[in-house]
């Protein structure tokens, strides 16, 4: 469930763009659009990463014991999977809802017996 902190961190990143006339605005700065998306993108890691080990620390002030490092990665690129999965399909459709549901079913679909072994 922690996996899914992906969706609102990655999904939205390309949002402001979607508008033809902020498009407009945004494409005139000085910067490249691919740095600005890049920023956007490592800013949304780091702010996931963040996020992710606060659960943790949670966690392990709560009393749990589990192997830290081992969980904080393969939570974070589930997050990663299902984040730039809906960004993939947001950027494709022109739409953010679009990119959410594509995520949020692609998530469904891993917890069936046969494709869940993915985030287990």
């Amino acid at each position: 469930m922690v996996a899914l902190i992906g969706l609102p961190m990655f999904v939205p990143l390309l949002k402001p763009e979607q508008e033809a006339g902020m498009d407009a605005i945004i494409t005139m700065r000085p910067f490249s659009y691919r740095i600005i998306v890049v920023l956007r993108i490592g800013l949304s890691l780091i702010c996931t990463t963040a996020l992710i080990l606060a659960f943790e620390g949670y966690m392990r002030m709560e009393g749990c014991s589990f192997p830290m490092d081992a969980y904080m990665l393969r939570t974070l690129a589930a997050a990663m999977t299902l984040g730039f999965t809906g960004l993939l399909a947001s950027a494709l459709s022109g739409n953010t809802a679009v990119g959410f549901l594509v995520s949020f079913c692609w998530y469904l679909a891993l917890q069936t017996e046969n494709l869940g072994a993915v985030f287990k």
